[in-house]
């Protein structure tokens, strides 16, 4: 309802009959596109990841052939994490 503009490109994403945390990231990212860095950076530390979206993420990562680093900046994450969930082994692709 705030942003009556964007509905359409998020249609796609609210019509899923699953709703993941990746696609809550997505709506996110669609309806904010402008916030400020800090506001931004905020949000990063407070964010958490099941199991399967680590596997959408990592598969994702494997998929298009991407290094650590354009992973992180296409989720907007930490390399960091990235490493860690590969170190603990809980992504086993």
């Amino acid at each position: 309802m705030k942003y009556p503009d964007k509905k359409e490109l998020c249609l796609p994403l609210l019509s899923k009959e699953e709703f993941t945390e990746l696609d809550v990231i997505s709506i996110s990212n669609l309806l904010n596109d402008n916030q400020s860095l800090s506001r931004n950076k905020f949000n990063q530390t407070h964010k958490s990841y099941s199991k399967k979206a680590i596997h959408e993420i990592l598969n994702y990562q494997k998929e298009f052939g991407l290094s650590d680093f354009a992973t992180a900046i296409h989720f907007k994450m930490s390399r960091n994490t990235l490493k860690k969930w590969k170190d603990l082994g809980i992504y086993k692709g």
